[in-house]
């Protein structure tokens, strides 16, 4: 892995916003760059903050849905982004290793709930 931040740590792909950029143009153009394949934005299900003391950032991600709409064997990953990519299945999660409590690991947990057709229990009360 190239990056410093998370080094050797899977992580979901995506990349910040350009000023005046509409979020979902720069998820797309984000996967582009990153991946070399084009996707279809769905719905945002989950967002949180964190720190990247690397680059001496705070920065809050939003993970949305993504259907991805080229061919699987066109991704082709960009070196100083990714050294590689994997798919997991739901009951493959624990191979990624994320720390315990990490948000990452929450919304992918979650974009599984909601992909198996489940409502979210939101602890909510009357």
């Amino acid at each position: 892995m190239t990056k410093k931040f998370l080094p050797g740590r899977y992580e979901l792909p995506g990349g910040h916003i350009a000023f005046g950029e509409d979020i979902t143009t720069g998820l797309k153009r984000a996967i582009l760059e990153e991946l070399g394949v084009h996707i279809i934005v769905g719905d945002p299900f989950a967002a949180f903050g964190y720190i990247n003391q690397a680059r001496g950032a705070h920065s809050v991600k939003i993970v949305y849905l993504a259907r991805l709409v080229s061919q699987l064997e066109r991704i082709t990953l960009h070196p100083e982004d990714h050294s590689e990519y994997t798919w997991f299945s739901q009951g493959q999660l624990h191979m990624a290793e994320y720390p315990q409590g990490d948000p990452e690991f929450a919304a992918i947990t979650r974009a599984f709930t909601l992909l198996d057709g489940e409502t979210l229990n939101f602890g909510l009360s009357a």
